[in-house]
């Protein structure tokens, strides 16, 4: 949620074959979501969006931004594969809270 969002292009490669031409969706997690909750707190959440001039709505530590990898660190990781054709920086992120109503996680 803090991270900015990337539209990626592949292109042909040695590692793009090796991957079946297939690349990430995410930049993936570092703690599952119970360790999250207990390893960070709401204000350290809070203080790590506002440096990136993020605005949370709702949300909760599972999902916190430092619970996931950066995903510059993951794209360069795939840099044989794919180039970055926009980046998408969030201002507002809007989640349901701990305790509501979520139809995804049905």
């Amino acid at each position: 949620m803090g991270d900015e969002a990337v539209i990626l292009e592949g292109f042909d490669s040695e590692q793009a074959r090796a991957l079946l031409h297939s690349t990430i969706h995410g930049a993936g997690r570092l703690f599952g979501r119970k360790e999250a909750r207990r390893q960070f707190s709401r204000e350290e959440m809070e203080d790590w969006l506002r440096a990136q001039g993020v605005t949370l709505v709702g949300g909760d530590l599972d999902e916190s931004p430092m619970a996931y990898r950066r995903l510059d660190e993951v794209i360069a990781y795939h840099a044989d594969s794919v180039r970055v054709v926009h980046r998408l920086r969030p201002r507002i992120v809007v989640m349901a809270g701990r305790g509501e109503f979520d139809p995804s996680q049905e």
